[in-house]
């Protein structure tokens, strides 16, 4: 298997050699053996998963009025208001 990632200066070429030489369920007869992943689906294939089965989160979840402010490493609203403090 042969990975090829970009990090914003340059590609890296990654490889691994399976025991078996290939994936059970991948791929399939007739199936070419490129695919495009995001991150946790290759993580999930390089340690022997099956990404098309696994269950996992949505990748973005959609953020809902009245949802809870972000807080500071204090527990503190973050933000412009938090700098100045209160008067």
């Amino acid at each position: 298997m042969r990975l090829l990632s970009y990090d914003g200066q340059g590609f890296w070429l990654c490889e691994k050699r399976l025991s078996a030489g290939t994936f059970k369920w991948w791929p399939r007869a007739g199936q070419q053996g490129v695919a495009r992943m995001n991150v946790h689906e290759l993580q999930l294939l390089l340690w022997n998963g099956n990404p098309a089965q696994a269950q996992a989160a949505p990748m973005w979840r959609p953020i809902t009025a009245g949802a809870e402010p972000h807080l500071g490493h204090r527990g503190e609203p973050a933000g412009p208001q938090a700098a100045h403090g209160s008067l």
